[in-house]
């Protein structure tokens, strides 16, 4: 399974960067911890952060879970991956509805 550790090792240092984007953005747009819970752009992006850390959590049980079971070529490996992604999947698209929220409904806090 080479593919699937090269992946992970590229995958950690990519999503690394965007955390580091996001947040930076964050901060510029919303300007307050404060913010997070009091204002409606702030309650969608901490929404956003919870999709986010979740879908995290996900990789982080298929690379130290997932990974040496299909090394190992264990029964059932196989059908588990394709119940990870699908859950993966659902994640990702709560986050793009999330995401799309944040222009559509509301702007960050002026001010």
């Amino acid at each position: 399974m080479p593919i699937l550790e090269r992946f992970g090792d590229y995958a950690r240092f990519i999503v690394a960067g965007l955390v580091i984007a996001g947040t930076t953005l964050a901060w510029l747009l919303l300007g307050s911890v404060t913010n997070l819970v009091t204002t409606p752009y702030g309650r969608l992006f901490s929404l956003k952060l919870i999709a986010v850390a979740g879908l995290l959590s996900l990789a982080a049980v298929n690379r130290r879970r997932l990974v040496p079971r299909l090394r190992a070529q264990e029964a059932g490996a196989i059908s588990a991956l394709k119940r990870s992604i699908g859950s993966e999947l659902v994640v990702v698209i709560v986050i793009l509805m999330v995401t799309a929220s944040f222009t559509t409904f509301t702007g960050p806090p002026s001010g």
